[in-house]
């Protein structure tokens, strides 16, 4: 499980690499239709202390942000293999 200082980190680099406000971003977690920045970043920070690791794919000009998590212990999963309500734009 990741500390709180991991977990902050997480969402500081992602606030970081967005480069603008978060809320004009959706956010994309695999199995669920597009959310808010406010539930999406909530769920970011919420996965590590249940034993996941979190990535996300920044997709600048759709404003997106898309994730992927995975168990402790398991294999990272590819982006082409994680499902999402879109399609990530490459």
């Amino acid at each position: 499980m990741a500390t709180k200082e991991e977990a902050a980190e997480i969402e500081s680099n992602l606030l970081k690499e967005l480069g603008r406000e978060p809320s004009e971003f959706t956010f994309h977690i695999p199995g669920w239709t597009a959310q808010p920045s406010s539930v999406g970043l909530h769920w970011m920070k919420s996965m590590p202390y249940e034993g996941f690791y979190v990535a996300h794919n920044v997709e600048k000009t759709g404003k997106r942000v898309f994730f992927k998590y995975w168990e402790y212990g398991d294999s990272e999963p590819s982006w082409k293999d994680i499902k999402y309500d879109v399609l990530i734009e490459n």
